[in-house]
């Protein structure tokens, strides 16, 4: 939802600045460095390739910048798609308790979400490259999903892991041209 929610209110060439309390965001790390300069769509790879916690601290705090709250577009978004057992409170999702979602849900905003092609370009790349603005840090993102390759016409999917949800993975895959197979495991 976080990726959802950037994709539909900024443009992806917009420069974010990196800050420190970016930087120091728990669990998993897109390796960003405190001031490099880095855009919105490069910020999005990292986060949906490599679930990278300071990325989506970065993207948040540039949105509340620019007069936009995230967590807010997010749970916006997650009442027009008239989730029920959804809740946002955290870009990362690590936050609290009052950030969750049901295997349902998530599947309506998988549903959702693959309208987004670009989204699912990310989502299905295995490893990516990325490079602050000035070309000062170079950032190599490896996707967790092992099933690359695996599964004839995935689509492509998001493995994720936290104490409170423990692990889970969720996989769009296209039966034909009408037809995709959305799986999504958790716990």
């Amino acid at each position: 939802m976080t990726a959802i929610a950037i994709f539909e209110n900024n443009n992806l060439n917009e420069t974010v600045k990196i800050s420190k309390t970016a930087v120091s965001q728990q669990g998993e790390s897109g390796g960003l460095v405190v001031d490099e300069e880095i855009t919105i769509d490069s910020l999005l790879k990292a986060l949906l390739i490599e679930s990278s916690n300071d990325a989506a601290y970065a993207l948040e705090e540039h949105l509340n910048l620019n007069g936009q709250n995230l967590i807010e577009l997010m749970n916006k978004k997650a009442e027009s798609l008239e989730l029920k057992n959804t809740r946002f409170s955290s870009s990362s999702g690590l936050k609290d308790s009052d950030n969750y979602s049901s295997a349902h849900d998530l599947a309506k905003i998988i549903a959702y979400s693959l309208n987004n092609k670009y989204l699912w370009e990310i989502l299905k790349m295995p490893t990516a490259e990325i490079t602050s603005i000035n070309k000062s840090f170079n950032h190599r993102l490896i996707n967790s999903n092992q099933l690359f390759g695996k599964i004839p016409d995935m689509l492509g999917g998001k493995t994720v892991y936290t104490d409170e949800a423990l692990g889970w993975l969720l996989i769009a895959v296209k039966i034909n041209s009408d037809n995709k197979i959305i799986i999504v495991i958790l716990g």
